[in-house]
């Protein structure tokens, strides 16, 4: 745990900052092991494996997510280590899809500078990491420690806490990122309130692969996510706006790039608008119509096939 964030990390219990810190081990500006102590409410949170364990008076909801986490870390495979060794991301869980998405808007996403980004629902750790090498000061956030240590675990700090209530000062960061875990929270508009709350001022929030609910995809039905503990919800691409917009952030919608790369190399199989694909295609590859096609057809695309979600909100 990088020295610079404990100033901005607020504890848990009574919302406020300043903690005294007991350093077992650490190496340049790193805490490898210690303790923070709040001298408000005299509590005390462990630094283990460079991770900081905020976890603190936990829902059900929380404690059900853990252990379905825990339940599907146990199934990871040999096969799959070897992967993330050769860094062959794609054939893993947040695979080719996932990155496609995150490429398509990587040129929009500032450089790090040595600024702090604050990735929601880390898991992996896959985008903290991206975002380090961008040079940030990255964080990653979840409620379990899944990281994969051997690859991506080493470039980011990892807090363990609830994304509901987000233990950072007002005003404290830079860049703040989701992959397929916002919609984990229980409930969008007042985890998007608490984003706002904690983004500077021209700050970015990247949310990506998070799940649409559309005309010709109804709200999914997650019931066998939820008998595993997990806490899932959908929601259509206008709640995202929205709320988002309510909470004081600027949304702007991007085209998935997945279905962008899909479409331009003809690769129409398995997409979710089945027939008219060839349609979409068309219009994608075709110089002079494609960008116009991009921007009017975004969020109707949203609307009528509900493709993962793709967008940067600005506060």
């Amino acid at each position: 745990m990088h020295r610079e964030l404990i100033s901005i990390v607020r504890c848990p219990k009574c919302n406020k900052s300043g903690f005294t810190i007991t350093e077992d081990r650490s190496e340049n500006n790193n805490i490898i092991n210690g303790t923070l102590f709040c001298p408000d409410c005299k509590i005390m949170f462990k630094i283990q494996n460079d991770a900081l364990d905020l976890r603190y008076n936990l829902s059900k909801t929380c404690l059900d997510e853990i252990e379905a986490t825990r339940r599907e870390t146990e199934k990871r495979t040999d096969p799959e280590k070897d992967q993330l060794k050769e860094k062959k991301y794609e054939n893993l869980d947040f695979g080719e899809m996932s990155l496609a998405n995150y490429y398509g808007i990587d040129g929009f996403i500032k450089d790090g500078d040595g600024k702090i980004s604050l990735d929601l629902g880390t898991g992996g750790g896959w985008l903290a990491a991206f975002l380090s090498r961008k040079g940030y000061l990255s964080v990653g956030i979840d409620l379990s420690d899944t990281r994969f240590v051997d690859d991506f675990g080493k470039e980011f700090n990892l807090i363990l806490t609830d994304m509901g209530m987000l233990p950072f000062d007002d005003s404290s960061i830079d860049l703040i990122s989701s992959s397929s875990a916002i919609h984990h929270a229980p409930s969008l508009k007042s985890t998007l309130k608490e984003i706002s709350r904690i983004l500077k001022p021209d700050g970015q929030v990247v949310i990506i692969n998070e799940p649409v609910s559309a005309l010709l995809r109804r709200r999914r039905d997650y019931g066998h996510e939820r008998e595993k503990g997990a806490n899932e919800n959908c929601y259509w691409v206008h709640e995202y706006i929205q709320f988002s917009k309510k909470a004081g952030l600027k949304p702007r919608l991007f085209f998935p790039g997945y279905i962008e790369k899909k479409l331009n190399n003809n690769e129409l199989k398995n997409l979710p608008f089945g027939r008219t694909a060839s349609i979409f295609s068309f219009l994608f590859k075709t110089k002079g119509i494609n960008k116009i096609s991009k921007a009017m057809l975004k969020y109707p695309f949203y609307l009528i096939f509900g493709p993962q979600l793709v967008m940067i909100a600005k506060k």
